[in-house]
């Protein structure tokens, strides 16, 4: 991480999620002596289920975080993910493929302002 620019912190739309959340900030903080330029670029949101509540509680909370961005793009559960492999090398068609280039493209957008 210390030599990287951005961070960016994937999140479990759960509870337990949510939960980790808060010793990831006081890591960060601490890396951040290490690491000063280090700068979070956003949360993207994993496991999402829109139709269960924990996604939508999820995506309040993370979204009324001061100061850190919450991607657009975020990546639901899909059966593809189960499998060992890299979900572009084992189903580029698949939803979950799709989410993530989604995902890349909005982080190369960010990157390049």
């Amino acid at each position: 991480m210390c030599a990287s620019d951005y961070l960016i912190i994937p999140v479990e739309a759960s509870p337990w999620g949510l939960f980790g959340i808060a010793n990831l900030f006081e890591f960060y903080e601490k890396l951040q002596r290490l690491a000063p330029d280090l700068s979070i670029m956003g949360i993207v949101v994993t496991k999402a289920n829109e139709r269960k509540n924990q996604f939508k509680q999820a995506m309040e909370v993370l979204g009324s975080l001061e100061n850190v961005r919450l991607f657009d793009n975020y990546i639901r559960i899909d059966s593809t993910q189960e499998n060992s492999l890299p979900v572009m090398a084992y189903k580029k068609s698949s939803r979950a493929a799709q989410e993530y280039l989604e995902l890349a493209k909005e982080v190369m957008n960010y990157a390049h302002r």
